[in-house]
C-alpha cells in the first residue's frame, strides 16, 4: 500500500485559509503562551528546513522573487501554520524572539527567510540515500492519532526533522486512512540510534515497534519474495491437479492508476536500478517492461493510484540514474486502458504457452519416437554406428 507524506504542505487551491479567530490562539487546541510560540517556530523551521525546502517547489519559486524573503501573509496560507495562527505580527514576533539560527525576520517584521549562511542541500540520489540512513520506521500508533500528537511524543527524545504518516486509501470510501506507522527523519544517524537504543517505547500504553527504514525496506522486499514463492508453489499445485485456468485473465483486475512511462534512459540503466530506487520510496513493483539500452519503458506498480504519488515525490518528474535524469510520467485515460489491455493479452499468451509446454512434456514416451530426453543430439555419433571406425581403418590401410 502506498504511503502519503502529510507533513509537506502547499497552498491549497491558491486561496487563503479562513480566519476564524484573531490568530493569537491555536485553532486546533487551546494553546497559548510559550507552547504556542514554540509550535509556530518549529512549523516555520520545517518549511525552511533541510528536509522540506529542497522538495518544496512553491517556496523555492517565491524565494527567487525577493532575495529569499517570503511574506508572512503567504506563509499563513499554509494549512498547518494557519491552524496555529494567522496573526502576522504575532508570528513574526515569535520567530524574532526565538533562538533559531535557521530562520530570520526582516526589520519590518513582515517577511521571513532561511539564514543565507545555511547552505541548502541538493536533492539528488546521494541525498535521498543519506535521508534513508537516518530515518526510523515506528509502528504502533492508534489509527486515529494526529500528527501533532506524534510530534510532541517524539520531541521528548530529541529533535526530528520530519514525520511521514503512512496512509492507505480505503477502496470503499476512497478515504486515506492512517496505518498506525510513521517514518521519522532525524538530523543525524546518531540521534536516531539513541532512540532505537531505548529498546521499548510506549505511546498511550501501546508498545511501539522501531527499526531503521533501510531494514524495513529489506524486510518488505524479503516478504514479497517469500510471498511470490508461495504463490508460485500454489499455482504449480493447482496446475498439477488439473485446474482449468483458461478464464483467469478475464477474472484478473489490474490496478488502475499504477502505470508509469519512463524516457531519456541512460544506456547503463537496468531493471534492478529502477526497482531498488522505487522500493526506497516505499512503492511495490508489479512488473518493469524495460530492457537495458532502450531509451524508454514502462513500470507497473502493485497498488491503484500510486503512479501519481511517485510523480509527486520527484523533482520536476525526474529521477537520477547513473548521472542522467530519467523522465517519469503517469499513464492516464485511454492510454492507460490500452496499455493494461496489452498486459492482459500478454499474460494470457504466456500462460497458455506454459500450459501447452507442460502438456507436451507430460505426454510420456511415444512408440518409435522416444522421449525428449532420449533424442539423439544433432551431429553426435550413434553408439551403434561403426562408420567412424571403418573410415579410420580404411585410411590406415591406404
Amino acid at each position: 500500500m502506498a504511503d502519503v507524506d502529510v507533513k509537506t504542505e502547499s497552498v491549497a487551491d491558491g486561496k487563503e485559509v479562513k480566519k476564524e479567530t484573531n490568530g493569537e490562539v491555536c485553532k486546533e487546541a487551546s494553546l497559548t503562551g510559550e507552547e504556542l510560540e514554540k509550535r509556530i517556530v518549529r512549523q516555520i523551521e520545517h518549511y525552511f528546513g533541510d528536509y522540506n525546502l529542497p522538495r518544496d517547489k512553491f517556496l523555492q519559486q517565491e524565494m527567487k522573487l525577493d532575495d529569499g524573503w517570503i511574506p508572512v501573509e503567504i506563509l499563513i496560507k499554509f494549512n498547518r501554520l494557519a491552524r496555529l495562527s494567522t496573526n502576522i505580527p504575532f508570528i513574526a514576533n515569535c520567530v524574532s524572539k526565538s533562538s533559531s539560527d535557521l530562520i530570520e525576520v526582516n526589520e519590518e517584521k513582515t517577511k521571513i527567510r532561511r539564514n543565507s549562511s545555511k547552505v541548502l542541500p541538493e536533492m539528488n540520489e546521494a541525498r535521498r540515500h543519506e535521508l534513508i540512513l537516518r530515518t526510523l520506521y515506528i509502528k504502533g500508533f492508534p489509527t486515529d492519532c494526529q500528527l501533532d500528537e506524534i510530534e510532541e511524543f517524539l520531541a521528548q527524545y530529541g529533535k526530528v526533522d520530519n514525520i511521514v504518516m503512512r496512509r492507505y486509501q480505503d477502496k470503499a470510501t476512497k478515504q486515506w486512512i492512517f496505518k498506525g506507522s510513521v517514518f521519522a527523519v532525524f538530523p543525524k544517524v546518531e540521534e536516531g540510534q539513541k532512540v532505537l537504543d531505548l529498546g521499548t517505547l510506549k505511546f498511550k500504553d501501546q508498545e511501539l515497534i522501531m527499526k531503521w527504514q533501510s531494514q524495513y525496506i529489506q524486510d518488505q522486499r524479503n516478504e514479497r519474495i517469500t510471498k511470490k514463492m508461495e504463490e508460485k508453489c500454489k499455482k504449480r499445485m493447482k496446475r498439477d491437479d488439473g485446474e482449468n485456468e483458461d478464464n483467469k485473465t478475464d477474472r484478473e483486475e489490474l490496478a488502475k492508476g499504477s502505470v508509469l512511462h519512463i524516457s531519456d534512459c541512460p544506456g547503463e540503466l537496468t531493471r534492478e536500478d529502477i526497482k531498488s530506487k522505487l522500493e526506497e520510496f516505499g512503492f511495490a513493483i508489479a512488473f518493469i517492461d524495460y530492457a537495458k539500452g532502450n531509451p524508454e519503458g514502462h513500470i507497473r506498480l502493485q497498488e491503484s493510484g500510486t503512479a501519481k504519488q511517485v510523480i509527486e515525490k520527484l523533482e520536476d518528474s525526474k529521477m537520477e540514474f547513473h548521472g542522467a535524469s530519467v523522465a517519469f510520467r503517469a499513464l492516464e485515460g485511454d492510454e492507460e486502458v490500452e496499455f493494461l489491455n496489452k498486459v492482459k493479452s500478454e499474460m494470457a499468451r504466456k500462460r497458455n504457452f506454459s500450459k501447452n509446454q507442460h502438456k507436451r512434456r507430460g505426454g510420456g514416451r511415444r512408440e518409435g519416437g522416444g522421449s525428449y530426453f532420449h533424442r539423439k543430439r544433432k551431429g553426435s555419433p550413434n553408439k551403434d554406428d561403426h562408420s567412424s571406425e571403418q573410415k579410420k581403418v580404411k585410411k590406415e590401410s591406404e
